[in-house]
């Protein structure tokens, strides 16, 4: 559940700058705005059942009358969310897609040059995409970084399933060598 909760809160940063961008220079250049929270700001008190609005310091007089009520303009919209769906999805699948079209230009290539190197730059590649993924910070740098795992992984499977072959050619030539 990270990367889709990380992939909504990059959507609503954007769409909150957005919003704050489109509205009207009303306000001097100089003057404060506030920031208004879209989430219920209740603090359950310790040993009673009752909840009290950060903004209201009186205690409260009725349980039912604090208590949030479903409303429409929920953040949370069911077509945000299956967009989000998605989106995690494409980004899932874009290793495996880019790692299958690899696949059958690495294994030529490992048997021109030999294993050692594609798997090498197979790890490096893995490597230097998975720190780009851990530090993007929009959708297309996370779909280009696990892109790019997608080949690293290709370089290093496909050149370490040839080296174990090799491996397992050269056994079995000494054993039946030596029976």
């Amino acid at each position: 559940p990270i990367i889709p909760s990380y992939l909504y809160n990059l959507d609503e940063s954007t769409d909150v700058e957005i919003r704050n961008n489109s509205l009207s220079p009303q306000a001097a250049s100089g003057s404060f705005n506030t920031i208004v929270s879209l989430y219920d700001n209740t603090v359950r008190l310790s040993g009673s059942n009752s909840t009290v609005s950060t903004t209201d310091l009186d205690p409260p007089t009725s349980v039912s009358a604090q208590l949030p009520q479903n409303s429409t303009d929920c953040p949370q919209s069911t077509s945000k969310l299956l967009n989000e769906n998605v989106k995690v999805g494409m980004l899932f699948a874009s290793k495996a897609t880019v790692q299958l079209l690899t696949n059958p230009f690495i294994g030529p290539l490992t048997n021109r040059i030999g294993y050692q190197l594609p798997i090498f730059v197979g790890f490096c590649i893995m490597f230097l995409s998975t720190i780009m993924f851990a530090f993007s910070s929009s959708y297309t740098l996370l779909f280009l970084a696990r892109s790019l795992q997608g080949v690293g992984s290709s370089c290093s499977s496909v050149a370490g399933i040839i080296f174990q072959f090799h491996l397992l050619r050269i056994a079995c030539y000494s054993v039946c060598l030596f029976n």
